[in-house]
């Protein structure tokens, strides 16, 4: 079972996130290195569509988010991670010419 957390932008994200982002990615890198991160990424429009991130537990999830500095410094709004986590019984394939 994996967890994912959908993320909301708040206004002007595009100006909001450049300061911020060197650190939030280094915690995306602790989170991966540690095996708790798997996939994250924003959806085509980031000020309109959000983002999300795919955690192994639910733990993991909560504990990103009370450290993540977009939610701390207002790059994102979120709910409670109750509301926005999920949880996700994904299937990894492995693509098609790839070995």
């Amino acid at each position: 079972m994996k967890y994912v957390l959908f993320y909301e932008s708040a206004d002007d994200v595009a100006s909001k996130a450049p300061p911020h982002f060197p650190d939030h990615w280094v915690r995306w890198q602790e989170f991966n290195a540690r095996g708790l991160l798997s996939m994250v990424g924003t959806f085509a429009d980031p000020q309109t569509q959000g983002w999300m991130a795919i955690y192994t537990t639910r733990e993991a999830a909560e504990e990103f988010v009370a450290g993540d500095l977009f939610v701390i410094n207002g790059v994102v709004r979120r709910g409670s991670c109750g509301s926005g986590t999920s949880r996700w019984r994904g299937v990894t394939l492995q693509v098609a010419g790839e070995g």
